[in-house]
């Protein structure tokens, strides 16, 4: 009996650390990794000693009194015997009750703890890779083992940002001590951006129609707290803080204002200092999926697909100053999902799939607007990108086929080839890639809630 408690106590303790998960999560982040064992241990010694104690009170058999023509031997037998079969066991006083409550409580709270305290935050590093390259794992969820990941680094490569999609949460990660520090973000995360000097990260809600509108949200990174909530326009889509750091572009699959069933894309600046809106970018053929600034800030770059039969899958670069359409990059029978510059500014990256499950990635001269160079990835959708800080490698995440783990392809911009595919086995899509400032790791987050940290081989 006193086991069925045991399970129904950890049971209901663990619910309990279910509904409060932000606040005890947060609280345990903050402590050392060697308490954490021996918490552990604590509770179960506490756990087996006021169960013993409870079991010695519970069953030692009542002891008659004495009759006046009796010798002590005979109250001993009288005593030892069972009384119809069982034993006489005495009500456990008050004090003893308190003691069982108390070893249901530890015993409860060491059962529903265990896997928290036992499981580091991140996996050791692993054995060495495709071509040297070895990786460590960080989980930001355990319980949801299928939610995509969006991730970004911090300017100075100390801190990873991490949210998913449809749990509601976003994570600082220390990414030397794989500590970490959860937000709660209701909307979850479609989309995170830091700000240029690192002090503030954007977070894009996931919302999925036009009558439940979560706001994009502003963080401090020194407190960890909300210090803004800009109303955006629905559908969610990207956002991307200029060089200067004082606007935030927020991509919007569709405008809610114009048509509550989804009219054409949008994408809102906002001035970060006051937090007021100050322009609308919207074209009867855009669909704002994916937003990137210039490096000098000058170009605003908007990709997306069509939204109408009429429509073409486009790249439209905007001027954020004078908010004035510059021209449009189109390419027929392709979806673009995500954009970027290289660092120099000197390349326009569209990424996305064609209609024969093609995985594509347009390179284009933002200067002359002609396309480059295209690479591709067969039976296969490219669900993210990212140039490396010296602009001479881009990574393309991949969303496998059927049965398919996804993949990292890294390729050499100047020639067009493949350096090295980075496998993620059991994971069957990779959803985001970031490079840290100095180039030496990329984190990508897949479609299983992991993130994994790859380190570059050094090479002489």
């Amino acid at each position: 009996m006193l086991s069925l408690l045991f399970i129904a106590g950890g049971l209901a303790l663990e619910l309990f650390a279910n509904l409060v998960s932000g606040p005890v999560q947060r609280f345990l982040d903050r402590l050392p990794g060697w308490l954490y064992p021996v918490a552990l241990v604590a509770l179960l010694a506490v756990a087996v000693v006021v169960t013993f104690s409870y079991e010695r009170s519970g069953r030692r058999p009542d002891r008659p009194a004495r009759r006046a023509d009796e010798t002590p031997t005979a109250t001993a037998r009288r005593a030892d015997r069972p009384k119809d079969g069982a034993w006489s066991a005495r009500r456990p006083d008050r004090r003893t009750l308190v003691r069982a409550g108390l070893g249901v409580a530890v015993a409860g709270v060491a059962v529903a703890a265990a896997p928290k305290l036992l499981t580091r935050r991140g996996a050791p590093q692993s054995p060495a890779g495709a071509n040297g390259w070895t990786q460590r794992t960080l989980k930001p969820s355990a319980s949801d083992r299928s939610d995509m990941v969006e991730l970004a680094f911090s300017p100075d490569g100390a801190t990873l940002a991490t949210g998913l999609r449809s749990s509601g949460l976003v994570m600082l990660w220390d990414v030397t001590s794989r500590a970490r520090v959860i937000l709660d973000s209701p909307g979850g995360a479609r989309a995170v951006a830091f700000s240029p000097n690192g002090a503030r990260l954007a977070t894009m809600p996931v919302n999925t129609d036009c009558f439940h509108r979560e706001p994009v949200l502003i963080w401090d990174i020194a407190t960890q707290r909300k210090v803004a909530s800009l109303a955006g326009n629905m559908l969610g889509g990207s956002v991307a803080f200029n060089p200067a750091g004082t606007v935030l572009a927020c991509g919007y699959h569709s405008d809610c204002d114009d048509d509550r069933s989804g009219g054409p894309g949008v994408v809102e600046l906002w001035n970060v200092s006051t937090r007021k809106r100050t322009a609308r970018l919207t074209h009867p053929a855009m669909v704002a999926r994916c937003a990137a600034f210039s490096p000098d800030g000058r170009t605003l770059a908007v990709g997306g697909g069509p939204r109408r039969s009429t429509g073409t899958d486009s790249i439209m670069l905007w001027d954020p100053g004078t908010r004035q359409h510059l021209a449009t990059l189109s390419h027929p029978d392709m979806s673009v999902l995500r954009v970027a510059f290289n660092p120099a500014g000197t390349a326009l990256a569209g990424a996305g799939f064609g209609t024969d499950d093609t995985g594509v990635v347009m390179l284009w001269d933002p200067t002359t607007r002609r396309n480059t160079a295209t690479l591709t990835e067969p039976a296969s959708l490219v669900q993210a990108m990212a140039f490396s800080p010296d602009g001479r490698v881009m990574a393309t995440a991949l969303v496998g086929g059927s049965g398919h783990d996804g993949a990292v392809v890294l390729w050499d911009i100047a020639t067009g080839t493949k350096v090295a595919t980075l496998v993620h086995v059991g994971d069957p899509a990779v959803t985001s890639v970031a490079f840290s400032p100095d180039g030496r790791t990329l984190a990508t987050g897949t479609s299983r809630a992991a993130v994994h940290l790859w380190t570059k081989p050094v090479t002489g």
